[in-house]
């Protein structure tokens, strides 16, 4: 008997990599507040995003693990973007809950959530978006996190746009470290004040309902927290430092973990980035780059 647990327990070890995101938080807890009906909206919105999410993504030896970490209004999803115009990450599969989930949906959040019927119950167009986003947050999170297995599966390289401060986000860069996925990380800051203009800005001119500006700053408390884990696992940070809306995206700071340098590109907005990780958490920065040789260009 005890030998049969040991075996059980060892193959489950061995196949524990067999997929990214477990099953059961992709599928049976997301799923859960809909309708049979609601359900197969959702997945014929799979089936057209993952038309367009894997239209150009190719498989690899070595892929990469390209993902953005930072508090809501951070312009996560824009710094990201960016980085996608770059033909150095052609052939990456792109996949965010909002970008390439949620404002695609249109069998759900679009034709039943924006619609001018669910529109004309509301005092207010932001009022309907908010609640359009909440009923279908969950089916875009399931969108995101089936994608995500797909391509970890294939051994495509992913850009993924999140907050990367999850429960399960230490689990994840385990497994994708066990299956030799090059991680590289965007960490993205900005002031409180900063970020709540940001998203003011999108609820209320984009029209792109994603978080009250109260929520954001309470999970920006997450963020900072989380810095030692970036440091543990990635094999590089690229910093970046957000003031307005209309900042340019350059990073500010490279921060290669294998070879122990931070090559600093604008001094200014690293030490604003570096002092915002101290002033809100009880980590140093200086702490986990004693020892790594400073480059200044």
């Amino acid at each position: 008997m005890l030998k049969f647990i040991v075996l059980f327990f060892s193959m489950g070890s061995l196949f524990a990599s067999d997929v990214l995101i477990p099953e059961y938080t992709v599928i049976k807890e997301l799923l859960k507040p809909y309708s049979v009906a609601e359900k197969a909206s959702i997945n014929r919105d799979l089936s057209n995003i993952r038309g367009l999410v894997f239209s150009n993504a190719k498989k690899t030896k070595t892929p990469t693990y390209l993902a953005t970490a930072g508090a809501p209004g951070a312009r996560k999803s824009s710094i990201l973007e960016n980085y996608l115009t770059d033909s150095l990450f052609a052939g990456f599969a792109y996949i965010d809950p909002d970008t390439r989930a949620l404002f695609l949906m249109i069998h759900t959040y679009l034709s039943q959530g924006v619609n001018y019927g669910t529109l004309s119950k509301f005092n207010d167009f932001s009022e309907a978006k908010k609640s359009a986003y909440e009923k279908w947050r969950n089916a875009s999170n399931y969108i995101a996190n089936t994608l995500l297995n797909e391509a970890f599966k294939k051994r495509i390289s992913i850009a993924h746009g999140t907050t990367s401060t999850g429960p399960h986000v230490e689990q994840n860069l385990k497994i994708l470290k066990k299956n030799h996925y090059r991680i590289q990380y965007i960490l993205c800051g900005a002031s409180d004040q900063t970020r709540q203009d940001l998203i003011k800005y999108r609820n209320n001119t984009q029209g792109n309902y994603q978080s009250t500006p109260e929520d954001a700053l309470n999970k920006g408390a997450l963020f900072p927290k989380q810095i030692p884990m970036y440091f543990k696992y990635a094999d590089e940070l690229d910093i970046h430092w957000s003031e307005s809306l209309k900042d340019d995206f350059s990073s500010v700071a490279i921060v290669n973990i294998n070879k122990k340098e931070v090559q600093i590109k604008n001094s200014v907005k690293y030490q604003k980035f570096t002092t915002y990780i101290d002033d809100t958490s009880n980590i140093k920065w200086s702490d986990l780059t004693h020892n790594f040789k400073i480059i200044n260009n």
